[in-house]
């Protein structure tokens, strides 16, 4: 498991079990063998999964994320996972929250929080935000500096 957060942080720390995320989302494997990074990965599975045109999607109002194509829905992914977790934005205060009051969360809930909070958002399937969080979790926990926290109040 890594750690995930400054020493001298007074916000909550991240812990991630990269295990889990492995046995979560397989296809991980293939980051873990060094055969694509964690960016690549998410990136084919936006390629791969998400729908070029929807007709019908679900939208979180305060969220709405504007569609161009499926490439940077996994960039847009990418931000908004790292504005909730290295932000002070208030536009992200509610899911930190959320977060803070699973009293060190563990992977799997921070995993499905984040994915299921993260489609209302997108407005895209959870079968598709399942792997894109488990990439993004699994690319900061394996990052040089392997420092996250849950910044922000």
């Amino acid at each position: 498991m890594n750690e995930l957060a400054h020493e001298s942080s007074t916000n909550p720390e991240i812990k991630v079990d990269t295990d889990f995320l492995i046995r979560k989302v397989s296809s991980l494997l293939h980051v873990k063998n060094q055969r694509r990074t964690w960016d690549e990965h998410g990136e084919k599975i936006a390629k791969n999964f998400l729908p070029t045109a929807p007709a019908f999607r679900l939208i979180d109002d305060d969220f709405a994320v504007p569609k161009t194509s499926t490439v940077p829905d996994w960039q847009q992914a990418k931000e908004i996972i790292h504005a909730v977790l290295n932000s002070e934005d208030t536009k992200y205060h509610a899911i930190r929250k959320r977060l803070r009051n699973l009293h060190n969360p563990s992977t799997q809930m921070m995993l499905s929080v984040l994915s299921i909070w993260l489609s209302g958002v997108m407005g895209i399937s959870t079968s598709v935000t399942h792997p894109m969080v488990a990439s993004i979790l699994y690319g900061a926990a394996t990052s040089p500096d392997k420092r996250v926290e849950l910044g922000g109040s």
